[in-house]
């Protein structure tokens, strides 16, 4: 593997210690178990990173490879899946082998263990027309369309590597999001926003995720003051990897009950 100095582009500026370790976990389907060739200038990488494992299955090897394989598919997700790309859904939902790329990164005072990861898979899926599933963000891509995303921009981009869900509730929106754990870092939950408020809603959110993924502490308790908004509003330390909303810690932020939108 060919070497060169790491780009300080992927240092975390505000890191002043570790909340969570960061995980990372792609299935990508259509790989076959081939000799894997890694390149500092094509793959943007320094290091294939220790923690990284990089696992090969076959529905063809043993029934319990292939229930694992099928296992991606089951319940929900696979509606959900088939619904954001049915062509994408049946090429994968039909794949014979996979690749699962996961890992859990202990040191995270730089974004370098995601720079590597991400030219890791680059590398596996280079020339390769294949579907990538994000199994933390439960989407699918096309292996030139995850490049374009994750890849191409040679920077870190970590409003890319998150979603933003909605959905109505009894005392107004819910806004919550996916994929923080990527950078070992609590996910967001908005809670009972006013519909009016959305886009105050998903800038608040962009906002954490980059203060987040540039190594800013997660902080319970502190005051949220926000130009617009009204006072009263604190973020609120919850959550953990069991959780099925997220998968991971997450800060909620409510809107206050005794104001009204302003």
């Amino acid at each position: 593997m060919e070497s060169e100095s790491t780009n300080d582009v992927w240092n975390r500026p505000h890191f002043e210690k570790k909340f969570d370790d960061p995980f990372l976990f792609y299935v990508i389907f259509g790989i076959e178990n081939t000799q894997l060739y890694l390149s500092r200038k094509v793959h943007n990488i320094d290091e294939c990173p220790k923690e990284l494992n990089i696992q090969y299955y076959s529905k063809d090897s043993s029934d319990e490879e292939r229930d694992y394989i099928e296992g991606f598919f089951d319940g929900p997700i696979s509606r959900l899946l088939e619904t954001q790309n049915k062509a994408l859904f049946d090429q994968a939902i039909t794949a014979k082998d996979v690749v699962v790329v996961s890992g859990t990164f202990p040191e995270s005072d730089s974004l370098n263990y995601l720079k590597n990861s991400l030219g890791v898979v680059k590398a596996l899926t280079m020339n390769k027309n294949v579907p990538i599933l994000n199994y933390q963000t439960f989407q699918i891509l096309s292996s030139e369309d995850w490049a374009e995303q994750y890849f191409e921009p040679r920077q870190p981009n970590p409003c890319g590597h998150v979603v933003i869900l909605y959905s109505k509730e009894e005392e107004g929106l819910w806004f919550h999001t996916r994929g923080m754990r990527v950078f070992g870092r609590p996910d967001l939950s908005l809670v009972a926003w006013p519909e009016d408020k959305t886009q105050e809603a998903q800038g608040i959110i962009n906002r954490f995720i980059e203060l987040y993924a540039l190594g800013t502490y997660p902080e319970d308790g502190r005051a949220l003051r926000v130009a617009g908004l009204p006072d009263g509003m604190f973020t609120s330390l919850k959550g953990g990897h069991d959780n099925l909303d997220f998968n991971n810690y997450y800060i909620e932020i409510s809107w206050p009950h005794n104001s009204g939108t302003v």
